[in-house]
């Protein structure tokens, strides 16, 4: 990995060997990013955390769904910012449409533009977090987080070994 003068913001004259940091650095946006390392870091941070406040307590006996709500908090919230980045290419793409070779629209397309790649970023940030903090999860308790389908959580879905039947805990 390449190191940068400040470690967790990311530099748009630097290449990394992330293409996450790579994204975010090529955005020019003047305000920093964080390194993917920061981020996965964070992840696992704020797993480690809330498992180290709660075990040995009263609220261990809701650890599961606490674990499973933080992951799902930044996997919805990666969900959220990925339809915002989609908004944003579907503007471009009318925008390309209709496209009139003035200024005012060259200003439009290239401002949804922007907002696309930057949702992209930040959707890509959102799950680099959501996946270390799910990784920290399995190792520390030995559970697989699993997207929520419809009304089910995913973890709540077992198979019989023997049948082979899937269904609910």
């Amino acid at each position: 990995m390449t190191f940068y003068s400040h470690p967790f913001i990311a530099s748009a004259s630097q290449k990394s060997d992330s293409a996450f940091d790579d994204l975010s650095a090529s955005l020019g946006d003047q305000r920093p990013h964080p390194t993917e390392d920061a981020l996965v870091q964070l992840g696992r941070a704020l797993m480690t955390e809330l498992l180290d406040v709660i075990s040995d307590t009263a609220l261990e006996d809701y650890q599961t769904i606490l674990g499973e709500a933080l992951i799902g908090a930044f996997h919805s919230a990666a969900g959220r910012i990925e339809r915002d980045a989609d908004r944003a290419r579907d503007m471009m793409r009318s925008l390309d449409r209709d496209f009139d070779g003035s200024e005012a629209a060259d200003t439009e397309l290239h401002e949804a533009t922007a907002k696309a790649r930057a949702g992209d970023a930040a959707t890509q940030a959102c799950e680099l977090i959501r996946d270390a903090a799910s990784e920290t999860w399995t190792v520390a308790t030995g559970e697989v987080w699993t997207a929520w389908r419809g009304n089910r959580c995913g973890s709540a879905w077992k198979r019989d070994p023997v049948s082979g039947v899937i269904g609910v805990e």
